[in-house]
C-alpha cells in the first residue's frame, strides 16, 4: 500500500513540473513582452498611410539571445503621447517573429478612435494601452475578417465611440456599409437607419447629383494588379469622403477621375490623395477659394 502511494506522488509531482520551458516557445502579447524585457519597441505615425489603413509603424528589438514571438492583438489601443493627435485601435492582429537580438519595423493596420484630433505624422509617438471594450472589439474583428480597411470601417469605429448616427457609416460598397451598420446597432443600441436615398449625396456614394462640382484626375502606371482609392481629407488629414474605389485595377497605365460637390464640403482647402495598395502615392491640395 505504501509503495503504491509513493509512486502516485511521484507521478503527480512530474505532471506539475512538466517539460522544461525552452527559449523560443514564448508567444506573449506586446505589453507582456515589453514588461518581461523580452523586447523594446517604439511606435510612430506612418507618413505614407492614412489614419484608417496602416497609420503607425512599430519598431521592435529582440533583447534576448533566443528567438521571440510577439502577438500584437486586434483591438489593442495605442495612445498618442501628444493628446492633440488621434489615439488608434489595431484592426488586424500581427504575429511577429524575431531572431536573437534582431530589430524589425512593421506597418500596423489600425483606425482612429478620436475623430476630432489630428491624424498622426512621422513625429507622433504612441504607447501601447489596453484592449478595446467589447463592443468596439467586435467591430475591429469584423473589419479584419472582411478586410473592411476603408472609410466605412473607419466610420463604424467612430460610430461606436462617438455620438454620430449610423447613417454616417457609408462608402462605395453599400452591402459592406449595411453589415457594419447592423453590427454597430447591435453593440451600441443605436437605431438602424434606412438605406440612403438615391439623391442623398452625403451618404450615398453612387449619387452624382452635384450643385457645384470640383474635380480632377490622377494618372498612374503599375506592372501589377492593384487596389486603388482616391480619397478626400481635411486640414487635419481626417478622411471626409472616398471619391473613387476599385480593388482590382489591372496592370498598365490608367487615368482615375474624381469629383465632389463644393456646396457640401466647404473648408478652405482639402487634400485629394491617390492610395494604391493601402499606401499614399500622390497627394494634391485643392483650394476652395475662387
Amino acid at each position: 500500500m505504501f509503495r503504491k502511494l509513493f509512486m502516485a506522488k511521484l507521478i503527480v509531482t512530474f505532471i506539475l513540473i512538466g517539460p522544461a520551458f525552452k527559449p523560443g516557445n514564448e508567444h506573449p502579447d506586446l505589453n507582456t513582452a515589453v514588461k518581461n524585457k523580452l523586447i523594446s519597441c517604439t511606435i510612430n505615425g506612418n507618413p505614407n498611410s492614412s489614419h484608417y489603413l496602416k497609420p503607425v509603424i512599430i519598431t521592435i528589438r529582440n533583447l534576448k539571445k533566443f528567438p521571440v514571438v510577439v502577438d500584437i492583438d486586434n483591438g489593442l489601443i495605442l495612445k498618442a503621447n501628444d493628446s492633440s493627435y488621434q489615439n488608434m485601435v489595431i484592426t488586424r492582429n500581427e504575429i511577429i517573429t524575431l531572431n536573437p537580438l534582431e530589430k524589425k519595423s512593421y506597418e500596423l493596420y489600425g483606425m482612429c478612435t478620436e475623430p476630432s484630433d489630428k491624424a498622426p505624422d512621422s513625429k507622433t509617438t504612441y504607447s501601447s494601452g489596453n484592449l478595446a471594450p467589447a463592443g468596439l472589439l467586435e467591430v475591429t474583428k469584423l473589419i479584419q475578417k472582411s478586410k473592411y480597411f476603408d472609410i466605412a470601417g473607419q466610420s463604424a469605429v467612430w460610430a461606436v465611440i462617438d455620438k454620430r448616427g449610423l447613417e454616417d457609416i457609408s462608402g462605395f460598397d453599400s452591402i459592406e456599409a449595411r453589415e457594419l451598420q447592423k453590427l454597430v446597432s447591435k453593440v451600441t443600441g443605436k437605431p438602424l437607419p434606412p438605406p440612403p436615398a438615391k439623391n442623398d449625396y452625403l451618404h450615398n456614394y453612387q449619387c452624382h447629383e452635384y450643385v457645384a462640382s470640383i474635380g480632377g484626375s490622377f494618372e498612374f502606371a503599375s506592372s501589377r494588379k492593384m487596389s486603388v482609392v482616391v480619397a478626400m481629407f481635411d486640414r487635419n488629414n481626417i478622411v471626409v469622403r472616398e471619391l473613387y474605389k476599385n480593388p482590382d485595377v489591372e496592370p498598365g497605365t490608367h487615368k482615375f477621375n474624381y469629383e465632389f460637390d463644393a456646396t457640401v464640403y466647404k473648408d478652405d482647402y482639402y487634400y485629394i490623395r491617390f492610395i494604391a495598395n493601402d499606401d499614399i502615392k500622390l497627394s494634391r491640395k485643392v483650394s476652395m477659394k475662387i
